[in-house]
């Protein structure tokens, strides 16, 4: 009689979230271009903030706070249609777990600081008057501030 083993995940994973990604930023502005892309997104924003290290991405789409915060890894959330068609992971904010991040949309942002993404700590929703569909900022580290310019042009 043959034997049979399921492969599973473990619950472990979640507390090596930030070890799943290459994390560079060209990965990183894939996932939340894709993002802005699914969510009817006609418009997209990229900033540099040079004072802050930080880069900023705004779209115009329907917000990811849409249905309330729900950020799980492997869970994407999308609308049945888009998961039919695309198949998203639902590990796209995951690329920023070792950076942390600040998500703002529907009224609603989070700052997510790495130990949210391997659920060391709970994040925090608060109320906010931005509406526009998504700004997602995270810090860029010194060596990319040179090279940014040069990763969006190519994508």
């Amino acid at each position: 009689m043959p034997k049979y083993y399921k492969i599973e995940a473990s619950p472990k994973i979640i507390k090596h979230a930030s070890a799943l990604f290459n994390a560079t930023v060209r990965d990183i502005l894939i996932e939340l271009l894709q993002n802005s892309r699914r969510g009817g997104a006609k418009t997209v924003t990229m900033t540099i903030n040079d004072n802050a290290n930080t880069f900023i991405i705004e779209d115009d789409g329907e917000g990811m706070f849409k249905n309330g915060v729900h950020i799980t890894l492997g869970d994407s959330h999308w609308e049945e249609s888009i998961q039919n068609r695309e198949y998203p992971a639902g590990m796209g904010i995951f690329s920023m777990a070792e950076r942390g991040c600040t998500i703002e949309a529907n009224n609603q942002y989070i700052q997510l600081k790495p130990q949210h993404f391997n659920s060391e700590e709970w994040v925090e929703i608060h109320n906010s008057s931005y509406n526009k569909g998504t700004r997602v900022t995270f810090p860029l580290k010194a060596y990319e501030m040179s090279s940014i310019d040069h990763i969006i042009n190519t994508y």
